[in-house]
């Protein structure tokens, strides 16, 4: 199985893995969007009850009342500062006052997100060559960044809840483009680039860090693992929902997923490739306690193969309303193309959301 990593448990520095990557180290638009491959990423939906909803905020597990901070807001109702230098922006990020923080220009470094902020890139170039890293945090939302040149591109950790990342560009980093890990959850991950890499998209820390049962719940659509070689993304434990992502030419393996994992991937689309989804821990010699589960729906393979998915995971519709965002498998390729990534126009965000979307 081209599609096997060997890990010892952690994602620390005891997982080995077959690269030779070494680390280094808000405004409201509207649109009318259906559920039949006409969605762009922006404006309004309405789901099959007529109910409509703002789709320029987050939604899925990042809008789940799970916690007490209940939801995803960022820093909304917080003032509105805009910064283009590193010092103002490190300053008006690390806190955890609700702000609202828009970054125009490019940086370098590792900065610090702390709690209930939207941190938002301006125009289409807003780059930070380095990391953003969430760490022990809530209620944070980063949007329109090009990332690249750190550890990881964008890291969250240990305990972290209620995340949103969208329309970001990330490539080229030492270990990670996304990684999450460390028992961190309900977050949303949307409308994001992946190219250039290795290790992309880590969604919890090793296949045998028990800590993160209950954890690692995340909902990802309309993301583009473009050339990206393994983890497309790579999921253990967690109830995490994978749709409407477009994977191309994924060398080693698209979705994988491993320990305890209840993966719902539906409507995805691969392309040229195989192990499109790929149980990671399934070669003789593994503890079967690593294997996981996923539920694979009307997915799309244009020159694809693999699929190990083995018919158990979970029903969003139990925990939140998506169908007004859901796109047919076959449309996904080109809609991803044209929408994901960076833009000028996902320098502000939509109208807050309720949680739950309404459930």
């Amino acid at each position: 199985d081209t599609g096997t990593e060997t890990d010892t448990g952690t994602e620390t520095d005891t997982v080995t893995e077959t690269d030779t990557v070494t680390e280094t180290d808000t405004v409201t638009e509207t649109d009318t969007v259906t559920e039949t491959g006409t969605d762009t990423g922006t404006g309004t939906g309405t789901d099959g009850t007529g109910r409509e909803y703002d789709m320029n905020v987050p939604m899925g597990w990042a809008v789940i009342p799970k916690y007490s901070t209940e939801t995803t807001t960022g820093g909304g109702g917080g003032e509105v500062v805009d910064v283009s230098n590193s010092g103002d922006f490190s300053a008006a990020v690390s806190d955890d006052v609700p702000r609202i923080v828009r970054f125009s220009g490019s940086i370098s470094g590792k900065i610090e997100i702390g709690s209930n902020k939207t941190v938002l890139g301006v125009g289409a170039d807003a780059t930070i060559k380095g990391q953003l890293n969430v760490q022990e945090r809530t209620n944070v939302i980063i949007r329109n960044f090009n990332i690249s040149g750190g550890t990881d591109g964008i890291g969250i950790s240990t305990d972290t809840t209620y995340v949103w990342v969208d329309h970001c560009s990330l490539s080229s980093c030492g270990d990670g483009l996304l990684d999450l890990k460390r028992r961190s959850d309900c977050y949303t991950l949307t409308w994001i680039h992946y190219f250039d890499h290795n290790k992309c998209n880590l969604l919890n820390s090793g296949s045998r860090d028990y800590d993160d049962r209950g954890f690692i719940n995340g909902t990802l659509h309309h993301n583009f693992y473009d050339g990206t070689v393994q983890r497309n993304p790579r999921a253990g434990f967690g109830m995490i929902h994978i749709f409407n992502d477009y994977n191309y030419q994924n060398s080693q393996y698209g979705i994988g997923f491993h320990t305890e994992s209840k993966v719902f991937a539906e409507k995805n689309y691969f392309h040229d490739m195989e192990n499109s989804i790929n149980q990671m821990y399934n070669a003789p010699g593994y503890d079967p306690e690593e294997l996981g589960d996923c539920l694979a729906e009307d997915n799309f393979f244009e020159n694809a193969s693999g699929d190990e998915s083995t018919g158990i995971g979970f029903d969003p519709n139990e925990y939140y309303v998506y169908d007004f965002v859901l796109d047919e498998a076959q449309a996904v390729k080109e809609i991803v193309k044209a929408g994901a990534g960076t833009g000028a126009e996902w320098g502000d965000i939509g109208l807050i959301p309720i949680p739950g979307q309404g459930l």
